[in-house]
C-alpha cells in the first residue's frame, strides 16, 4: 500500500486494471517478453491454465515466469501468494535482476527438482492458495480504511505491514496522542464503512500508477489485492494503538467473510 487519502499526493504504483478486468491491460513488459498480471485483474481468480514464459535459476534455485501470472509477489506490505504449479508447491517472488517479471519459485527444497524440469512454452495449471489470498486481501483493504480514517484525525501515513497476526499501519502524529480515543474513533468509523458495503475497485490510466478507489473515501496508489466491496470484511477490530518514538502504530485484525480460520 502506498497510501494517501483522497486529495493527497500519490506515489508511483504499478500498471493494472479495474477488478472486473475491463479497460486497462495489466501487462508488464520484460524485454521481448510480456506478462499479464491476472492478480491485478481479479482478486478472486484462483486457477488458470497458461504457458511458461521464461525459466531460469537464481544461484541453485530454479524459477519460472508464467505468461498469465496469477500470483501476487510480496510488496506494499502484503505477503507473497503461495500455491501450486500442477502439484508442485510454489511461492511468488521478484528478483532485482529480473524486476519486470513476477516469478514463482519452489516453496521448499523438495520441490526444486520438479520445478527445474519445467521449460519455456510448456502449458501448466497454476493454482493459488485462495483462502490465504482472500485473508491477505481483507487485511490490505482494511489497512487502506485505517489510513483514510486516521488521516482525518491528524495522523500522517508513515508505513504499513499487512501480514496476518502482525498487521499494522504507522503514522506520524501532528500533536499529542490519545491512544484510547484513536482506537475508539477509528474502529467505530470503519465498522460503519463496512456496514455501508461500499464498492472497492482499482484502475489505471496508460502506464500511470494503479489506483485503488473506495467509493467516497479514498484513492490510493496500490498494486495489492483487495476485496470487491467493504461488506466482505468481517471481525474487524483495532488490536492496539501504541506510540513508538515519533510514530503511532495502529495494529488491527480482520477476516474475509466466509473464510473459516
Amino acid at each position: 500500500m502506498t497510501a494517501k487519502s483522497r486529495g493527497g499526493a500519490r506515489t508511483n504504483g504499478r500498471p493494472g486494471t479495474s477488478l472486473d478486468g475491463r479497460d486497462i491491460p495489466a501487462v508488464f513488459p520484460g524485454g521481448l517478453m510480456s506478462q499479464t498480471q491476472i492478480y491485478l485483474l481479479d482478486t478472486y481468480r484462483g486457477e488458470i491454465t497458461t504457458r511458461i514464459l521464461s525459466s531460469g535459476k537464481e544461484g541453485a534455485r530454479p524459477w519460472i515466469a508464467l505468461e498469465d501470472n496469477i500470483f501476487h509477489p510480496q510488496g506494499g506490505g502484503q505477503p507473497s501468494d503461495r500455491g501450486w504449479i500442477g502439484t508442485i508447491p510454489v511461492v511468488a517472488q521478484r528478483l532485482p535482476t529480473i524486476a519486470d517479471l513476477v516469478l514463482v519459485t519452489a516453496a521448499d527444497d523438495t520441490a526444486q527438482t520438479a520445478l527445474a524440469h519445467l521449460t519455456e512454452g510448456t502449458t501448466v495449471t497454476a493454482t493459488i492458495d485462495l483462502p490465504q489470498r482472500l485473508a491477505n486481501a481483507a487485511l490490505h483493504t482494511a489497512g487502506h480504511l485505517i489510513n483514510a480514517t486516521a488521516g482525518r484525525r491528524g495522523l500522517t501515513y508513515a508505513g504499513c505491514n499487512h501480514f496476518p497476526g502482525q498487521a499494522r499501519v504507522e503514522f506520524q502524529p501532528s500533536g499529542p496522542v490519545d491512544s484510547a480515543a484513536i482506537q475508539r474513533d477509528i474502529e467505530s468509523a470503519i465498522r460503519d464503512l463496512i456496514a455501508d458495503d461500499r464498492p472497492v475497485h482499482a484502475s489505471a490510466s496508460g502506464d500511470g500508477p494503479r489506483t485503488l478507489v473506495i467509493d467516497g473515501l479514498c484513492e490510493d496508489s496500490c498494486a495489492g489485492t483487495h476485496v470487491a466491496r467493504l461488506g466482505l470484511l468481517s471481525d474487524f477490530q483495532i488490536r492496539s494503538v501504541k506510540v513508538k518514538g515519533d510514530r503511532v502504530r495502529v495494529g488491527y485484525d480482520v477476516a474475509h467473510a466466509g473464510l473459516v480460520a
